[in-house]
């Protein structure tokens, strides 16, 4: 099973061009980025990235991955608001 965290990670990746800037985005090292994408690409079976000099690019396979994951992630914010609504009352310090 792909894991939303390391779909999260190959969408920046494709939002923000560099692993450096996801790593900045994210406050992740660049080596836990790569790490975790390494993970991703296989977990799913397939390529997901390519060198391109020194930058990596996606594939078709991930940028299917992509586009999937935009869906997952307005999901995830939704239910995450459905909570808030549901349960409006401010907690912690």
């Amino acid at each position: 099973m792909l894991e939303i965290k390391r779909l999260r990670l190959l969408w920046e990746l494709d939002a923000r061009g560099t692993v450096a800037a996801v790593a900045d985005a994210l406050s992740y090292t660049p080596s836990a980025v790569s790490q975790q994408l390494g993970i991703l690409e296989r977990e799913a079976g397939v390529p997901l990235l390519r060198k391109a000099g020194r930058r990596l690019e996606l594939t078709p396979a991930a940028h299917a991955l992509v586009a999937e994951t935009e869906e997952l992630l307005a999901g995830l914010e939704r239910a995450e608001a459905a909570l808030h609504r549901v349960h409006p009352e401010v907690s912690g310090t």
